[in-house]
């Protein structure tokens, strides 16, 4: 039970399974000690990386960076 229900983790986390299937796995991690265990950390990965995209420089930074780089002798 534990495979069946850590593969569908990562949908659970995005949002992706529909109520029952959502019910399921967070009862069985209510359940399963070593479950709520991965749950909890691969939701601190994504809180994680989604940090971490949220501080990627915006479009007009990028433009900016480019329009520079095209100027120089040679791009860095």
């Amino acid at each position: 039970r534990c495979d069946q229900v850590r593969n569908d983790f990562s949908a659970l986390i995005d949002g992706e399974l529909d109520r029952g299937a959502r019910a399921a796995c967070e009862a069985h991690a209510g359940a399963c000690a070593e479950c709520a265990a991965l749950l909890r950390d691969l939701r601190r990965v994504r809180a994680l990386v989604d940090g971490e995209i949220g501080a990627l420089p915006g479009d007009a930074v990028i433009d900016g960076y480019v329009a520079i780089n095209k100027t120089m002798p040679f791009p860095i």
